[in-house]
């Protein structure tokens, strides 16, 4: 059993209060308790797409509101006994709370002559905690209290892909040049698969990695073969999928490729080949491809290597002035000083970048030193998902290779490790739903989606998941000469390094060798007893307009103040102008607070920590906060109260 797996309870209670789930039958009756006395309506609670909506009078009620209908506009206005004012109309799902718009996940509406509402909303609108209990499908509300970060499962329906067949093909050679101007044959080889209903249909290349991690690949080698698994679920989801052979780039007996010019014309061979079959003319790939793609939606999903190539795909694109890939999927890639203006800003595409915990292969996680950057210059304006998969190593999610590249780590890391399935797995759907999104419009849902907490696991499998939005903004102050950033008290400590690699101790976040990173500053927090808090200043108090407060937080789990085997917690507390404040308690088992295995190994002379800590996207959705005046937000505390000691490392604040 892992250790990091969550109970369905658990996941179900999410599930129906925030809306992640299948639409559930409505057939058995839901119950909801105040305080642990059951409520009565004179119109029952129900499950809507996997919602559950509340009657808003009987709750708001219940709670010493007074509730106001306006039947001209259609809109609910309660007014609390504290004199809060909250409204909502029918059919829209804006929720405004004293002035400040908050976007429910479902819009209210009428049956019986009384409104339902989210369950969610209506309870922190009116002050209240909520909790979900699956055995005997009853929500729970409690008068005040403090609330909790929610944990879920992101999860994502594969179509069936059973009837889905995998074609492998063979175009003779096509030619790459070298760095001289000598031609070299480069084989035009790979997998595809198709629809089977009419296109046309996007279409996605994917790029495998340097099976031998040397300079000595036979570009022969059937390495492109061990996506099939996907090639096959992806066409099942409605894409024309195609895995192509890209080794001749990881050749030095054909001269060595220049930023990628060999994989890059060799893509460019193959689109030409599937240009002339979609227009009926080349039958050599095995199936008909006759009006079955478009070319218009192209995405790219590379392996290691690959995933590189992904990436400069796109920069050689935009360099010839040419518009035709929507998206890239980096898995587990190198990063190296890959193009010529290394210092030029980010493809501004949507991204998903997967990095494998135990990468026995790309050791330092490159891909991480791409969401910091992207992340410290805040102007990309596409989605940038990165997600740090647990237990997986760099080399099973492709079936070709059987190498275990994650052996290195089995003296602490074993009992952490997925199954080269449960890797093929996860590939599945997270390309499926990453194309969902960026293809297929789907709107943004989980951990792409701001306005929800992020997922504690995707797809069953546990991760730390992290989100690049358009519009992000950093909040907490920089350290100056007499005005401390941060402030603590109690048993807790706060120092500051403004290059955190600088930082006592084994704290591990990845960065790329012999590249520069953002050089993350960091807030190292230590705390010895539950009376610990460290309050930060902020730049700009003004949260309105903006759906989540990220902290970009990690357990430093060499830290001998972090029990072994425990993850941390802690509570978060927002004070407005008025001195109103709200808290949430962050719950052990959220991403970026659990434990990371590893060990402190001697090399040269020098002390290291084996395994990462990255930091995480510890996302808390504003409406946490309703009833706070988030336009004029005076402080931010940390209260160290969910455990006896601890010690995470901090780099910043943002809202998304």
């Amino acid at each position: 059993m892992k250790r990091f797996q969550r109970s369905l309870a658990l996941l179900l209670a999410v599930f129906l209060l925030f809306g992640l789930a299948a639409p559930v039958s409505a057939a058995r009756e839901v119950s909801v308790v105040l305080d642990g006395t059951p409520l009565t309506f004179d119109v029952a609670p129900q499950i809507v797409q996997g919602r559950t909506m509340v009657p808003v009078r009987g709750i708001f009620e219940a709670l010493g509101a007074e509730v106001e209908w306006d039947s001209a506009t259609r809109t609910v206005t309660a007014t609390a006994e504290n004199d809060d004012v909250i409204t909502m109309v029918i059919g829209s799902t804006a929720l405004t709370v004293n002035g400040t718009d908050f976007q429910m996940d479902a819009a209210p509406f009428t049956t019986g002559g009384r409104t339902l509402a989210p369950a969610r909303f209506v309870a922190y609108a009116i002050g209240a905690t909520v909790e979900w209990d699956p055995a005997t499908w009853t929500v729970l509300l409690t008068s005040g209290g403090t609330r909790t970060l929610a944990q879920y499962n992101m999860s994502f329906r594969l179509a069936d892909a059973s009837g889905i067949e995998v074609h492998d093909f063979h175009l003779g050679n096509g030619e790459v040049i070298d760095w001289a101007g000598r031609p070299h044959a480069a084989p035009l080889a790979g997998v595809i698969a198709v629809p089977d209903t009419p296109g046309p249909h996007p279409l996605v290349v994917v790029l495998h990695g340097n099976a031998l991690g040397g300079f000595d690949e036979d570009i022969h080698a059937r390495v492109y073969s061990g996506f099939g698994y996907l090639v096959q679920q992806l066409a099942a989801e409605g894409y024309v999928a195609v895995s192509i052979n890209v080794s001749i780039d990881y050749s030095i007996d054909y001269g060595e490729s220049h930023w990628g010019s060999y994989a890059y014309a060799v893509f460019e061979q193959h689109l030409e080949r599937l240009e002339q079959a979609n227009d009926g003319q080349d039958a050599d790939h095995g199936v008909d491809l006759a009006g079955m793609i478009d070319f218009d939606e192209l995405h790219i999903i590379g392996h290691s290597r690959g995933g590189e190539l992904a990436d400069i795909f796109v920069r050689r694109d935009q360099a010839a002035g040419i518009d035709r890939i929507r998206s890239i999927i980096r898995l587990a890639p190198t990063v190296l000083p890959y193009w010529e203006d290394d210092d030029a800003p980010h493809p501004d595409i949507p991204v998903g970048i997967i990095l494998p915990e135990f990468d026995g292969d790309v050791q330092f996680l490159d891909g991480q030193a791409v969401f910091d950057e992207v992340m410290a210059e805040a102007r990309n304006q596409s989605i940038l998902s990165l997600v740090f998969l647990r237990g997986a190593n760099h080399n099973w999610f492709n079936s070709f290779i059987t190498t275990d590249d994650a052996a290195r780590f089995d003296s602490f890391a074993e009992n952490y490790r997925l199954t080269r399935a449960e890797q093929e797995h996860f590939l599945a759907h997270y390309a499926a739903a990453f194309l969902a999104m960026t293809s297929g419009g789907r709107a943004p849902w989980g951990a792409f989606d701001v306005s929800l907490p992020q997922p504690v696991t995707m797809f069953g499998h546990d991760v730390i998941a992290s989100t690049y939005v358009p519009g992000l903004r950093s909040v907490l102050a920089t350290p100056a000469a007499g005005v401390p950033a941060a402030t603590a008290t109690g048993s807790a400590t706060a120092a500051f390094y403004e290059q955190g690699w600088n930082a006592d101790g084994f704290f591990n976040h990845p960065t790329v060798l012999g590249r520069q990173d953002p050089r993350l500053p960091l807030y190292d927090l230590q705390w010895t007893g539950t009376d610990g808090a460290v309050s930060f200043s902020l730049l700009n108090g003004n949260f309105a307009g903006h759906q989540a407060l990220s902290i970009y937080v990690a357990m430093d789990s060499s830290n001998a103040l972090n029990q072994n085997g425990q993850d941390q917690a802690f509570t978060v507390t927002l004070r407005d102008s008025a001195g109103a404040e709200r808290s949430v308690i962050i719950p052990r088992g959220t991403g970026p607070l659990t434990w990371h295995p590893g060990e402190v190994e001697e090399w040269g002379g020098e002390y290291f920590w084996v395994g990462h800590m990255p930091l995480g996207d510890l996302r808390i959705p504003l409406m946490y906060f309703i009833g706070l005046d988030l336009s004029a937000i005076t402080s931010l505390t940390i209260s160290f109260d969910q455990t006896p000691s601890g010690a995470v490392m901090l780099s910043d604040v943002f809202l998304k």
